[in-house]
């Protein structure tokens, strides 16, 4: 009887861990995702939030447009976690007035050693698309009328 309630509470113990090895896990995918956002984006700006990739930012987009009608640096991010790593995906004004698309990959090669950052400056403000998985894109100019 001791064994198998030792077994038993040894099984309970190793599910209930699985969970938060997880999310630390993600948390130390997300570390340097952050890290990159608030260096580009400068400490002063406004952090509109991060959400799961596909999840409406509405909420988000109207704080990042307040702040770029205010001419203040913004930043605004989804990520969303793949097989075998964490992906995000950041539209950035910096206190310049540079406007950064941000693509993380916490492990592009499936080892956790090396993540990948790809940095895009847009010519104009990015445009939120909620029904691209992508999200953002460098919005092109309208064409005069």
């Amino acid at each position: 009887m001791t064994h198998r309630f030792l077994c038993a509470a040894l099984l309970t113990g190793i599910a209930a861990a699985a969970p938060a090895q997880a999310q630390a896990q993600a948390r130390d995918a997300r570390e340097p995702f952050e890290s990159e956002i608030a260096r580009l984006a400068g400490r002063d700006a406004q952090q509109c939030g991060i959400f799961p990739l596909g999840k409406d930012a509405g909420p988000g987009w109207a704080c990042a447009q307040a702040a770029e009608h205010a001419g203040r640096p913004w930043w605004l991010a989804f990520e969303g976690m793949g097989d075998d790593s964490l992906g995000g995906h950041a539209a950035i004004r910096t206190s310049a007035g540079v406007h950064l698309l941000l693509d993380y990959d916490s492990s592009p090669f499936g080892s956790g050693l090396y993540p990948r950052f790809t940095l895009t400056t847009c010519p104009w403000p990015v445009l939120y698309l909620p029904s691209d998985p992508a999200s953002f894109d460098c919005q092109a100019p309208r064409p005069p009328r």
